[in-house]
């Protein structure tokens, strides 16, 4: 299993948010960055607010090391110690929805407020995803809507299963991507955070069998969408003090320390 963090030592704690192994780390004097990957091919393990967000460039490319960054936010939330990272991606064939999401390696739900959504305050601060053309429902075997319940430690998100496109910067779209779109999220602590969903790279589970929901990784596998540009079909993320990046197709070597500095 080839997915780790590099340098955790210097993490004085790892929380571990919600059920879903959301990635949280305190600062405590260490040194605060590192840098995890993860191939497609092997099992995985788990891994500030701003306004305009969607107006900056969050997807980059990086000749010298074959790789895409997508670029990550940081979100400091001081009063309860945690920081969480973040970044955007676009829902629809023309871009229609922007939303914030946290790339969680340690599960495999994709899912995103819906636009007829119920719940607290986290309403009226949270961008909610509007239906498009190229939005398709997605059935179970007695051909009814697929259902998506789930249970974290903090509370629960109830919605549906479905299709539709998802765009990473200009260049990278997935079409007919298996997304949960939540109706009922009763989870007080989002309301806190800037990100407005979950994005999971981790591999199917018995639940994503049985509901027959293909994880977005593999999506970009069997799609080609990272092969067909001659990228690997891997992943790694690099957080500091200021924000990050998910890099995609492979390692970008500008994040290591040293040239010879080997990443876990």
């Amino acid at each position: 299993m080839r997915s780790g963090l590099s340098h955790v030592g210097v993490f004085s704690f790892l929380k571990i948010f919600l059920a879903s192994c959301a990635l949280s780390f305190l600062k405590n004097g260490f040194r605060n960055d590192a840098y995890a990957e993860g191939n497609y091919s092997q099992k995985l393990q788990p891994l500030e607010g701003l306004n305009n967000l969607g107006e900056r460039p969050f997807l980059q490319t990086n000749d010298n090391n074959n790789t895409i960054l997508l670029k990550l936010y940081k979100q400091d939330i001081l009063s309860k110690n945690i920081t969480t990272y973040y970044g955007q991606v676009a829902i629809g064939e023309n871009s229609e929805n922007k939303v914030n999401v946290l790339f969680d390696t340690g599960s495999t739900e994709f899912w995103i407020p819906f636009e007829n959504y119920k719940g607290p305050d986290f309403n009226n601060t949270h961008n909610k995803y509007k239906r498009t053309k190229s939005f398709k429902y997605k059935y179970d075997k007695k051909g009814l809507p697929s259902r998506l319940e789930v249970n974290y430690l903090s509370g629960k998100i109830i919605g549906f299963d479905g299709y539709d496109t998802v765009k990473l910067g200009r260049d990278l779209s997935v079409s007919h991507t298996n997304i949960a779109f939540a109706t009922d999220i009763d989870i007080p602590l989002l309301e806190e955070f800037k990100w407005d969903g979950i994005v999971g790279l981790g591999f199917e589970n018995e639940d994503s069998r049985k509901r027959g929901i293909k994880p977005f990784l593999d999506h970009l596998k069997d799609d080609r969408i990272l092969t067909d540009r001659k990228l690997k079909n891997m992943f790694g993320y690099y957080i500091n003090d200021t924000g990050g990046f998910i890099t995609l197709g492979g390692i970008d070597n500008q994040f290591k320390r040293t040239p010879e500095e080997e990443i876990m």
